[in-house]
Protein backbone atom coordinates (compact mmCIF):
# COMPACT_ATOMS: atom_id res chain seq x y z
CA UNK A 1 0.00 0.00 0.00
CA UNK A 2 1.14 3.77 -0.39
CA UNK A 3 1.03 6.23 2.49
CA UNK A 4 1.10 9.48 2.48
CA UNK A 5 1.71 10.56 6.01
CA UNK A 6 0.92 14.02 6.59
CA UNK A 7 1.82 15.94 10.02
CA UNK A 8 3.12 18.92 11.30
CA UNK A 9 5.65 17.84 13.15
CA UNK A 10 7.65 14.70 12.87
CA UNK A 11 11.00 13.42 15.34
CA UNK A 12 13.61 14.02 14.96
CA UNK A 13 13.35 17.02 11.81
CA UNK A 14 10.51 18.49 13.86
CA UNK A 15 9.18 17.97 17.44
CA UNK A 16 6.82 19.59 19.82
CA UNK A 17 5.02 17.27 21.59
CA UNK A 18 3.52 13.34 21.39
CA UNK A 19 2.16 14.18 17.84
CA UNK A 20 6.15 14.63 16.61
CA UNK A 21 7.21 11.50 18.21
CA UNK A 22 3.82 9.13 16.53
CA UNK A 23 4.87 10.68 13.01
CA UNK A 24 7.99 10.03 13.25
CA UNK A 25 8.38 6.68 14.40
CA UNK A 26 5.00 5.26 12.82
CA UNK A 27 5.72 5.85 9.12
CA UNK A 28 9.15 3.20 10.04
CA UNK A 29 7.19 0.94 11.31
CA UNK A 30 4.79 0.76 8.37
CA UNK A 31 7.62 0.61 6.26
CA UNK A 32 8.63 -2.51 8.00
CA UNK A 33 5.84 -4.27 6.89
CA UNK A 34 6.44 -3.76 3.42
CA UNK A 35 4.32 -0.31 2.63
CA UNK A 36 5.68 2.32 0.61
CA UNK A 37 5.09 5.20 2.93
CA UNK A 38 6.24 8.75 2.90
CA UNK A 39 6.04 11.56 5.32
CA UNK A 40 4.98 15.09 4.71
CA UNK A 41 5.75 18.64 6.41
CA UNK A 42 6.11 21.55 6.17
CA UNK A 43 9.89 23.04 5.85
CA UNK A 44 10.22 24.86 8.97
CA UNK A 45 13.39 27.19 9.84
CA UNK A 46 14.36 24.85 12.83
CA UNK A 47 15.07 22.01 10.36
CA UNK A 48 19.00 21.91 9.94
CA UNK A 49 20.73 20.57 7.07
CA UNK A 50 20.87 21.10 3.38
CA UNK A 51 17.67 19.56 1.35
CA UNK A 52 17.77 19.37 -2.33
CA UNK A 53 14.90 20.72 -4.20
CA UNK A 54 13.36 18.96 -6.83
CA UNK A 55 10.42 20.69 -8.13
CA UNK A 56 8.40 23.76 -7.72
CA UNK A 57 4.70 23.38 -8.20
CA UNK A 58 1.37 25.50 -8.02
CA UNK A 59 -0.34 25.97 -5.71
CA UNK A 60 -3.99 27.54 -5.96
CA UNK A 61 -6.12 28.92 -2.83
CA UNK A 62 -9.59 30.68 -3.57
CA UNK A 63 -8.53 32.89 -6.98
CA UNK A 64 -4.68 33.26 -6.30
CA UNK A 65 -2.27 31.15 -7.64
CA UNK A 66 0.83 30.89 -5.53
CA UNK A 67 3.98 28.18 -5.41
CA UNK A 68 6.07 26.34 -3.41
CA UNK A 69 9.17 24.32 -3.50
CA UNK A 70 9.64 20.67 -2.88
CA UNK A 71 12.70 19.49 -0.87
CA UNK A 72 12.96 15.81 0.14
CA UNK A 73 14.61 14.66 3.04
CA UNK A 74 14.77 11.43 5.41
CA UNK A 75 13.70 9.67 8.72
CA UNK A 76 15.90 6.13 8.39
CA UNK A 77 15.10 4.99 5.44
CA UNK A 78 11.78 7.02 5.24
CA UNK A 79 11.30 9.80 2.43
CA UNK A 80 10.01 13.01 3.67
CA UNK A 81 8.67 15.56 1.47
CA UNK A 82 8.96 18.96 2.61
CA UNK A 83 7.04 22.07 1.35
CA UNK A 84 9.23 24.81 1.30
CA UNK A 85 7.31 28.15 1.30
CA UNK A 86 9.91 30.66 3.34
CA UNK A 87 7.24 33.45 4.18
CA UNK A 88 5.13 30.89 5.96
CA UNK A 89 7.67 28.69 7.57
CA UNK A 90 11.10 30.13 7.75
CA UNK A 91 10.33 30.19 11.18
CA UNK A 92 12.27 29.61 14.60
CA UNK A 93 9.07 27.72 15.78
CA UNK A 94 6.56 25.48 14.45
CA UNK A 95 3.31 26.94 16.17
CA UNK A 96 2.26 30.23 17.76
CA UNK A 97 1.97 32.43 15.50
CA UNK A 98 -0.69 34.76 14.25
CA UNK A 99 -1.12 33.60 11.14
CA UNK A 100 -1.05 29.77 12.09
CA UNK A 101 -4.30 28.93 9.48
CA UNK A 102 -3.06 30.51 6.35
CA UNK A 103 0.31 28.52 7.28
CA UNK A 104 -1.33 25.15 7.76
CA UNK A 105 -4.42 25.61 5.65
CA UNK A 106 -1.38 26.33 2.90
CA UNK A 107 0.43 23.11 3.67
CA UNK A 108 -3.18 21.53 3.20
CA UNK A 109 -3.75 22.40 -0.18
CA UNK A 110 0.11 22.29 -1.19
CA UNK A 111 0.01 18.22 0.03
CA UNK A 112 -2.42 18.14 -3.09
CA UNK A 113 -0.15 19.83 -5.23
CA UNK A 114 2.89 17.85 -4.03
CA UNK A 115 1.58 14.82 -5.14
CA UNK A 116 1.60 14.89 -8.99
CA UNK A 117 4.83 16.92 -8.44
CA UNK A 118 6.90 14.04 -6.82
CA UNK A 119 4.85 11.28 -8.93
CA UNK A 120 3.61 9.83 -5.53
CA UNK A 121 0.07 9.10 -5.82
CA UNK A 122 -1.03 7.38 -2.45
CA UNK A 123 -3.94 5.10 -1.92
CA UNK A 124 -4.44 6.72 1.76
CA UNK A 125 -3.73 10.22 2.86
CA UNK A 126 -2.96 9.92 6.86
CA UNK A 127 -4.03 13.18 8.19
CA UNK A 128 -2.70 14.29 11.89
CA UNK A 129 -4.82 16.55 14.36
CA UNK A 130 -6.12 20.19 12.81
CA UNK A 131 -2.70 20.91 10.94
CA UNK A 132 -3.73 18.68 8.25
CA UNK A 133 -7.04 17.92 8.52
CA UNK A 134 -8.15 19.90 5.53
CA UNK A 135 -6.36 17.77 3.61
CA UNK A 136 -10.03 15.43 3.13
CA UNK A 137 -11.56 18.29 2.51
CA UNK A 138 -9.77 19.50 -0.46
CA UNK A 139 -10.09 16.03 -2.10
CA UNK A 140 -13.36 16.24 -2.11
CA UNK A 141 -13.03 19.07 -5.07
CA UNK A 142 -9.44 18.11 -6.52
CA UNK A 143 -11.48 15.20 -8.28
CA UNK A 144 -12.94 17.46 -10.88
CA UNK A 145 -9.69 18.11 -11.42
CA UNK A 146 -7.74 14.77 -12.13
CA UNK A 147 -9.61 11.76 -11.37
CA UNK A 148 -6.73 9.90 -10.39
CA UNK A 149 -7.13 11.99 -6.45
CA UNK A 150 -10.87 10.08 -6.50
CA UNK A 151 -9.11 6.72 -6.08
CA UNK A 152 -7.72 8.15 -2.92
CA UNK A 153 -8.88 7.44 0.18
CA UNK A 154 -8.28 9.60 4.02
CA UNK A 155 -7.78 8.48 7.52
CA UNK A 156 -7.55 11.71 10.26
CA UNK A 157 -5.64 10.61 13.76
CA UNK A 158 -6.76 12.64 16.96
CA UNK A 159 -4.24 13.01 18.95
CA UNK A 160 -5.83 15.85 20.98
CA UNK A 161 -9.37 16.91 20.24
CA UNK A 162 -9.06 20.34 22.30
CA UNK A 163 -6.99 22.01 19.36
CA UNK A 164 -9.39 21.90 16.91
CA UNK A 165 -7.74 24.66 14.50
CA UNK A 166 -10.47 27.57 14.96
CA UNK A 167 -10.34 30.72 12.81
CA UNK A 168 -12.32 33.40 11.05
CA UNK A 169 -14.58 32.86 7.90
CA UNK A 170 -12.50 35.03 6.40
CA UNK A 171 -9.60 32.12 5.95
CA UNK A 172 -12.22 30.07 4.67
CA UNK A 173 -12.55 32.29 1.41
CA UNK A 174 -9.10 32.61 1.49
CA UNK A 175 -8.04 29.23 1.12
CA UNK A 176 -10.96 28.31 -1.50
CA UNK A 177 -12.68 25.35 0.33
CA UNK A 178 -15.84 24.50 -1.01
CA UNK A 179 -18.49 26.36 -0.32
CA UNK A 180 -21.25 23.58 0.18
CA UNK A 181 -19.00 23.05 3.21
CA UNK A 182 -19.72 26.16 5.19
CA UNK A 183 -22.89 24.81 6.73
CA UNK A 184 -22.96 23.49 10.81
CA UNK A 185 -22.93 19.75 9.37
CA UNK A 186 -19.51 20.86 7.64
CA UNK A 187 -16.63 23.08 8.00
CA UNK A 188 -18.55 25.70 10.36
CA UNK A 189 -18.75 25.66 14.31
CA UNK A 190 -20.61 28.70 15.72
CA UNK A 191 -19.50 31.21 12.99
CA UNK A 192 -15.71 30.07 12.37
CA UNK A 193 -13.86 27.63 9.95
CA UNK A 194 -13.08 24.42 12.32
CA UNK A 195 -10.35 22.73 10.65
CA UNK A 196 -10.90 19.65 12.64
CA UNK A 197 -14.39 19.06 12.43
CA UNK A 198 -13.56 19.81 8.22
CA UNK A 199 -11.62 16.64 8.87
CA UNK A 200 -14.00 14.40 10.92
CA UNK A 201 -17.05 15.18 8.55
CA UNK A 202 -14.34 14.86 4.90
CA UNK A 203 -12.28 11.64 6.19
CA UNK A 204 -13.19 8.48 5.13
CA UNK A 205 -12.35 7.10 8.59
CA UNK A 206 -11.39 8.18 12.28
CA UNK A 207 -9.12 7.31 14.56
CA UNK A 208 -7.79 8.13 18.14
CA UNK A 209 -4.87 6.92 20.20
CA UNK A 210 -6.74 4.66 22.36
CA UNK A 211 -9.64 3.09 22.34
CA UNK A 212 -11.03 4.70 25.53
CA UNK A 213 -10.68 8.24 24.32
CA UNK A 214 -12.59 7.50 20.85
CA UNK A 215 -15.24 7.00 23.69
CA UNK A 216 -14.50 9.41 26.01
CA UNK A 217 -14.66 12.03 22.82
CA UNK A 218 -18.19 11.19 21.92
CA UNK A 219 -19.34 12.51 25.97
CA UNK A 220 -19.91 15.91 26.51
CA UNK A 221 -17.26 15.69 29.18
CA UNK A 222 -14.84 15.17 27.00
CA UNK A 223 -15.91 16.06 23.31
CA UNK A 224 -14.69 19.60 23.38
CA UNK A 225 -18.39 20.51 21.84
CA UNK A 226 -17.66 18.06 18.56
CA UNK A 227 -19.15 14.91 20.88
CA UNK A 228 -22.25 14.98 18.90
CA UNK A 229 -20.61 15.04 15.53
CA UNK A 230 -18.27 11.83 17.13
CA UNK A 231 -21.35 10.27 17.74
CA UNK A 232 -22.98 10.71 14.68
CA UNK A 233 -19.74 9.71 12.85
CA UNK A 234 -19.43 6.61 15.25
CA UNK A 235 -19.55 4.05 12.43
CA UNK A 236 -16.32 5.55 11.07
CA UNK A 237 -14.57 6.18 14.11
CA UNK A 238 -12.02 3.67 16.05
CA UNK A 239 -9.33 3.91 19.20
CA UNK A 240 -5.84 2.14 18.31
CA UNK A 241 -3.70 2.36 21.45
CA UNK A 242 -0.34 4.17 20.55
CA UNK A 243 2.87 1.86 20.88
CA UNK A 244 6.51 3.10 20.90
CA UNK A 245 10.02 3.13 19.31
CA UNK A 246 12.03 0.93 20.84
CA UNK A 247 14.41 2.64 18.51
CA UNK A 248 14.10 5.13 20.43
CA UNK A 249 13.05 4.07 23.78
CA UNK A 250 15.29 1.69 24.89
CA UNK A 251 16.90 1.46 28.10
CA UNK A 252 19.94 -0.52 26.88
CA UNK A 253 20.62 2.39 24.75
CA UNK A 254 19.63 5.40 25.84
CA UNK A 255 22.30 8.04 26.39
CA UNK A 256 19.74 9.98 28.71
CA UNK A 257 19.58 7.38 31.68
CA UNK A 258 21.59 7.63 34.11
CA UNK A 259 22.67 3.89 34.06
CA UNK A 260 21.56 1.52 31.23
CA UNK A 261 19.42 -1.92 31.61
CA UNK A 262 18.86 -4.54 29.83
CA UNK A 263 17.15 -7.73 29.91
CA UNK A 264 19.40 -11.08 30.31
CA UNK A 265 17.60 -14.71 30.63
CA UNK A 266 14.15 -12.98 31.77
CA UNK A 267 15.66 -10.82 34.77
CA UNK A 268 16.90 -7.23 34.33
CA UNK A 269 21.13 -6.66 34.01
CA UNK A 270 22.08 -3.04 35.31
CA UNK A 271 25.07 -1.43 34.09
CA UNK A 272 26.62 -4.52 33.14
CA UNK A 273 27.40 -5.76 36.70
CA UNK A 274 24.32 -7.57 37.45
CA UNK A 275 20.87 -7.09 39.36
CA UNK A 276 21.79 -4.87 42.07
CA UNK A 277 21.59 -6.78 45.70
CA UNK A 278 21.52 -6.74 49.33
CA UNK A 279 25.30 -5.11 50.68
CA UNK A 280 26.58 -3.59 47.33
CA UNK A 281 25.81 -0.28 48.07
CA UNK A 282 22.93 -0.06 45.84
CA UNK A 283 19.66 1.16 47.64
CA UNK A 284 18.18 -1.87 46.06
CA UNK A 285 18.07 -4.99 47.83
CA UNK A 286 16.20 -8.47 47.06
CA UNK A 287 13.06 -7.05 49.19
CA UNK A 288 12.50 -3.69 47.26
CA UNK A 289 9.78 -4.06 45.39
CA UNK A 290 9.42 -0.06 43.57
CA UNK A 291 12.00 2.22 42.99
CA UNK A 292 9.76 5.39 42.59
CA UNK A 293 10.85 8.61 41.10
CA UNK A 294 8.13 11.60 42.77
CA UNK A 295 8.78 14.81 40.73
CA UNK A 296 8.66 17.85 42.05
CA UNK A 297 8.68 20.86 39.87
CA UNK A 298 11.56 20.52 37.52
CA UNK A 299 13.34 18.00 39.48
CA UNK A 300 12.88 14.40 40.74
CA UNK A 301 13.65 12.50 44.42
CA UNK A 302 14.40 9.38 44.86
CA UNK A 303 12.00 7.80 47.26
Amino acid sequence: MKILFAAAEAYPLAKVGGLGDVAGSLPKALKALGHDVRIVLPRYGTIQGAHEEVARFPVRLSDARHEAGLQIARIGEVPVYLVDKPDLYDRPKVYEYDDDGKRFGFFCKAILGLIPAADFWPDVIHTNDWHSALVSAFLRSAGAEDPRFRRIGTVLTIHNLLHQGLFPRELFDWLGLPGDLWTPEGAEFYGQLNFMKAGIVCADFVNTVSPTYAKEIQTPEFGEGLDGLLRSRAAKLSGILNGIDYDVWNPAKDPFVAQQIREVDGGEETGGQGRPTEGSGSPLGPDAAVDRIRLEGDGAERV
